[in-house]
């Protein structure tokens, strides 16, 4: 009887300790679980993003060669102007292209130095299919060695407001796609 008596609470103790293993491990894995969720929705949306900065790219050079019938490199860049049409929506860059100075845009260094370079900004393209838009930017102006020269920038988003702009949400993920013809 008293070997029965100094044995109470064995039970107990091991439930107690077999529970905390196995809420522990459970803990674990759903720890593990979340990160790898967040993991797979980054992934996911830095892959809309540049999809949707290569769509922009694929509509503007296709509706540029179209509408010139040249290459946008090949435009005379005093005047520049293309009709862009992509999505079903249509922008002409007609009169939104401003001159500035090679100098005073360092990240465009491909021009000549100190020569006038004609820039298209703030211009951008929705696409309805995933809720994603792209903002693009032309250059167009001449290298070092005087011939003429285009630079095609798309930066697409996966989250976009209903007014075609990137969306303020944290989940927001931008990427870009240079070309320069």
């Amino acid at each position: 009887m008293r070997l029965f008596k100094s044995q109470k609470g064995y039970t107990l103790l091991f439930a107690v300790l077999t529970a905390s293993l196995v809420l522990g491990v459970a803990a674990f894995t759903v720890g593990v679980a979340r990160k790898q969720h967040i993991l797979i929705s980054t992934a996911r949306d830095s892959i809309f993003s540049f999809y949707n900065a290569d769509s922009a790219i694929s509509c503007i050079v296709a509706s540029w060669n179209n509408a010139t019938n040249t290459s946008p490199g090949s435009n005379n860049p005093t005047s520049p102007s293309a009709s862009v049409s992509c999505n079903g929506g249509s922008l002409s860059t007609d009169n939104l292209f401003e001159s500035i100075l090679s100098d005073d845009w360092p990240t465009v260094n491909a021009f000549k130095p100190n020569s006038v370079v004609y820039r298209s900004t703030n211009n951008s393209i929705s696409f309805d299919s995933n809720g994603g838009c792209a903002k693009f930017e032309i250059w167009v102006g001449y290298d070092s060695d005087d011939k003429q020269k285009s630079i095609i920038e798309a930066r697409g988003y996966n989250v976009c407001d209903s007014s075609g702009e990137p969306s303020a949400s944290s989940r927001t993920v931008e990427r870009a796609i240079r070309i320069t013809q």
